[in-house]
């Protein structure tokens, strides 16, 4: 390993500091990072440089999407969120940073607990209650959406309040979207906004903050 590069490596953590600040999992990341303001703007110009690509994205798939929530809109969210928004953090991680893209972690007892794809760190520690935490805020989210979709028919005069249910809110060939809809939300969008503003904005900002 170059001296150049063994001089940049950050110190490691002492169990309290990482127990308090992070719960027993500490950010990505094993060069030391620069100064606090020097890194907080670097993460600011990758995130406004993503803002600029979707922005660009948008403008040039608008005719061929058609209108927002189209079949062909959500189809092009499952590749364009990840490559758009997760993408250029890679890149910097990588190529700036100089950081490992791969990196096992946390390791106890004899095996790695977290592993980190770039920034993005994936843990094993209190899976249990991040995945009840995650399916309770699921649930809320829909019940909430179906409240507000009853409630907004009501005002505009379509409905009587509480006579909306799951089978007769979409009709049957709304069905395939709504489900369409359900999938990419969950499963690409939401993922990727907890990698971009959660493990990269959040997490790395913590290590200057």
């Amino acid at each position: 390993m170059p001296a150049a590069y063994e001089a940049e490596v950050e110190p490691e953590y002492t169990e309290e500091e990482i127990e308090e600040r992070w719960y027993g999992v500490p950010p990505a990341g094993e060069r030391a990072p620069p100064s606090g303001w020097k890194y907080l703007g670097s993460i600011t110009l990758v995130l406004l440089f993503e803002f600029a690509l979707w922005a660009v994205y948008r403008a040039l798939t608008a005719d061929f999407y058609g209108q927002f929530g189209s079949y062909w809109f959500y189809v092009g969210h499952i590749i364009a969120a990840p490559t758009i928004h997760l993408g250029p953090i890679l890149l910097y991680w990588v190529f700036i940073r100089k950081e490992r893209l791969f990196v096992r972690s946390d390791l106890e007892n004899g095996k790695y607990m977290s592993f980190s794809f770039g920034p993005f760190k994936m843990t094993r520690k209190l899976l249990f209650t991040a995945v009840l935490v995650g399916l309770f805020g699921g649930i809320i989210w829909r019940m909430a959406e179906f409240i507000v979709f009853d409630t907004t028919s009501v005002m505009l005069g379509g409905s009587e309040f509480g006579t909306l249910t799951l089978f007769n809110v979409f009709s049957g060939e709304e069905i395939p979207l709504f489900l369409l809809m359900t999938f990419v939300m969950f499963f690409i969008v939401g993922p990727v906004e907890e990698f971009e503003f959660r493990s990269f904005v959040h997490d790395q900002s913590q290590r200057v903050i």
